[in-house]
């Protein structure tokens, strides 16, 4: 399943092509409401899931906190962009920035080197130490991995 927020646009426009669709050959208003419904109930419960992934990749991140360096913690764009922009203007964030990592990591906190990574899978070359339940109703995401790089490889 692949999603992607920019094709989002075209909803509105669907909708209305599928009401003068419905005008023109005659169908139920009725119908045509009913399937808007379904699509309004259909955004808020992926709203809701992507919202509770988000809310548990944070608190692992915020938990991780208490026991790490922020400068380790590799969480997505946003946890990036909030913890570590201001941060790696001011002091460098390691010695290096692995060449597989994302686009956001090498141009927004450059030597970044990871060595937690807060993830939707567990990944090679780390080790799962914490696993969390997302309770997402659609999203084929059920769970946030916290993945310690492994000294041992």
């Amino acid at each position: 399943m692949s999603f992607d927020r920019y094709l989002l646009i075209i909803f509105p426009f669907l909708i209305l092509l599928c009401a003068l669709i419905i005008e023109k050959q005659n169908f139920s208003k009725r119908i045509f409401v009913i399937l808007l419904l379904i699509q309004i109930i259909f955004v808020f419960i992926e709203t809701r899931d992507y919202l509770l992934w988000n809310k548990t990749r944070w608190d692992m991140g915020r938990d991780l906190l208490s026991t790490s360096n922020i400068k380790d913690i590799e969480a997505g764009y946003e946890w990036n962009g909030w913890n570590l922009y201001r941060l790696s203007e001011n002091e460098p964030l390691g010695k290096f920035t692995p060449t597989w990592a994302p686009w956001y990591v090498k141009q927004i906190s450059k030597n970044h080197q990871m060595k937690y990574i807060i993830s939707f899978s567990e990944l090679g070359g780390y080790r799962v130490i914490d696993k969390r339940k997302t309770n997402t109703l659609l999203s084929p995401i059920k769970y946030i991995y916290l993945n310690e790089v492994d000294s041992k490889k």
